[in-house]
């Protein structure tokens, strides 16, 4: 028995797998390899695609943020300034009422000192006269005024 096979054998044989691989190659492996080299390309785009429209969302965000936090500001000082004006009004109203309602007690306690001024004297003209009654009736004579 040889070890070494025969080359006329060997060749027979390695010509249908050579052919063999050579038509898988083109075939299979070709189109195969192609297919994954596209695919890894357009894996790398989309990703890149994908980096950009986050770093273009984050960059929006942050226009969008700066953007609210300078319209709460125009907001706040607007707020501000109507607080200020409507204490102002409400300052200047209550003064006003504050200034009526003193000149209405003032003319109430003027009118009060008048009718009690009046009161008084009419007390003391209707005694003196219910007095000189009431001597006279209990002296049982007129009495002169």
């Amino acid at each position: 028995m040889e070890i070494l096979p025969d080359p006329i054998h060997a060749t027979l044989l390695l010509l249908p797998f050579l052919v063999a691989a050579g038509t898988l190659h083109v075939v299979l492996w070709k189109p195969l390899l192609a297919y994954l080299d596209e695919r890894a390309h357009t894996v790398t785009h989309a990703r890149h695609e994908a980096e950009d429209l986050e770093s273009a969302a984050v960059e929006q965000m942050t226009r969008i943020e700066t953007r609210l936090a300078e319209a709460r500001a125009e907001i706040s000082t607007t707020r501000q300034a109507a607080r200020q004006r409507a204490l102002g009004e409400e300052s200047k109203i209550v003064a006003e009422a504050r200034g009526k309602a003193e000149t209405r007690v003032s003319q109430a306690v003027d009118e009060i000192r008048r009718d009690r001024s009046t009161a008084a004297e009419a007390l003391r003209a209707s005694a003196s006269e219910l007095s000189g009654q009431i001597a006279a009736q209990v002296l049982g004579r007129s009495i002169p005024n």
